[in-house]
């Protein structure tokens, strides 16, 4: 058992010295495949941040009280109707803190002068839901209950429809980026594999002439592809360590720039890498083997 331990092994080696060309070729394909592959994970950890960040940054329902009523009466409503939306957190802005935010010119300022029941009061709800479907509905619960007391009801549907459009396309792309990058690196460890088993055919044919078991012709390959895959992961999970750790500190609080910044930590790319490149290797190997194995 020992022996035959030795013999796949040795013989799962031995390729890296009969085509070193072949074998690096693979090993960076894969590496490059992995890289991809990162990338990939990266821009789909970006796009939940966008997504998670514009809803908790971005997303608010303002309701604008009827100007008839007072602050008091303003603030009572605004109360009853978060009971209505279940917002996160919501916010009440009097008459006067609506006419500070408007930034009105001084020349009009000194027209209105302390004049300023004709403007409503404004209620701001934080909201976490993104589908527009649910929001109307609960728009409509307020109207249904408070019509007589709102001005209008604004939140930024359109905006909100085209951010998740552009994230439904990245995903689309993500995806499609993917398969072509897996199917691409399988196939290039395949051709390798299927390059070696050529060149040693009538070797096989004798082992298999002396009763040799298939997974004593088979697994030699199997791990060759395997070992692709593992140097394939260290170079890329190499090239991971180097980038997080570069100095890329953003100034800008904005919630765009911030969701660049990925939420998952370096090990669990390099890990992810780890798992992928061996996958990888092994179902290039075994393609290449599975192919080749009625013609031995």
């Amino acid at each position: 058992m020992i022996e035959k331990i030795k013999f796949i092994m040795n013989e799962s080696i031995k390729s890296f010295s009969r085509y070193p060309l072949q074998s690096i070729i693979s090993s960076l394909t894969i590496t490059m495949c992995l890289l991809i592959l990162t990338f990939i994970i990266y821009l789909s950890n970006v796009s939940n941040n966008l997504s998670d960040n514009f809803k908790s940054k971005e997303l608010f329902i303002n309701v604008y009280i009827d100007n008839k009523n007072n602050d008091f009466e303003s603030k009572e409503i605004c109360e009853e109707i978060d009971e209505i939306i279940k917002s996160d957190s919501f916010q009440f802005l009097s008459k006067n803190k609506v006419y500070q935010t408007m930034n009105v010119s001084k020349s009009i300022d000194e027209l209105i002068g302390n004049d300023i029941n004709f403007l409503p009061c404004l209620c701001k709800y934080d909201i976490s839901e993104g589908d527009t479907d649910i929001i109307d509905k609960t728009i409509n619960s307020v109207k249904l209950n408070h019509d007589s007391d709102i001005s209008k009801i604004v939140y930024p549907k359109s905006y909100l429809n085209k951010f998740e459009k552009f994230i439904s396309i990245i995903y689309s792309f993500i995806f499609l980026l993917g398969i072509i990058i897996l199917v691409v690196s399988i196939f290039n460890t395949s051709n390798v594999i299927k390059l070696n088993i050529n060149s040693r055919k009538e070797v096989l044919k004798t082992m298999i002439l002396h009763g040799a078991d298939d997974y004593l012709i088979k697994l030699p390959y199997l791990i060759e592809g395997m070992f692709h895959g593992l140097i394939a992961s260290l170079i890329s999970s190499s090239i991971i360590l180097f980038i997080f750790n570069l100095d890329m500190s953003f100034d800008s609080n904005h919630f765009v720039v911030n969701s660049f910044v990925s939420t998952l930590e370096a090990k669990s790319y390099i890990f992810l890498n780890l798992i992928l490149g061996i996958l990888l290797g092994y179902l290039g190997s075994n393609l290449g083997v599975n192919k080749n194995k009625i013609e031995l």
